[in-house]
Parts: structure tokens; sequence; C-alpha cells
């Protein structure tokens, strides 16, 4: 997996797991990359001096992403 495709993978498998508010701005990046892919949708709140996102879901697009990282990880023989 490249660097991106980690990324994306770490983050959309957090979200899976119920994290649905990205703060960190490493983290804001990537789930901005993610909703321009049409991994994800969230609703960005600019009501503080750093952007935070809530409401995070995982689009289908996300879902399946996931689950072919996932077998990938995890070949069947």
């Amino acid at each position: 997996m490249n660097k991106q495709d980690t990324a994306f993978y770490s983050l959309l498998n957090e979200i899976a797991q119920g994290k649905s508010e990205i703060k960190d701005p490493a983290e804001v990046d990537t789930l901005e990359r993610l909703i321009s892919f049409n991994y994800a949708q969230a609703l960005a709140d600019v009501s503080h001096p750093q952007l935070i996102y809530s409401g995070a879901q995982m689009t289908p697009m996300g879902r399946a992403f996931l689950a072919e990282c996932k077998a990938a990880e995890h070949p069947v023989r």
C-alpha cells in the first residue's frame, strides 16, 4: 500500500469504529482528500480557529475501498 492509501485506510478504519469528529490537522487533510475521492462525507465546522469536521461517515465507495484493503491484508488461500 502506498503512503496515501495507508493514510486513507487508517482514517476510514477509525471512522468505521465510530470516530466522527476530525480535529488533527493531518487527519483533516486526509479527510478532505477522502471527501474529494467520494470515500467519506462530513460537515465542516468553521466556528473554531482551526478547521474541524464532525459527523464523518464513509460513503459506499469508502466502504468498498476499506474492504479491498482488508482483503489485500488477508488474502484467501
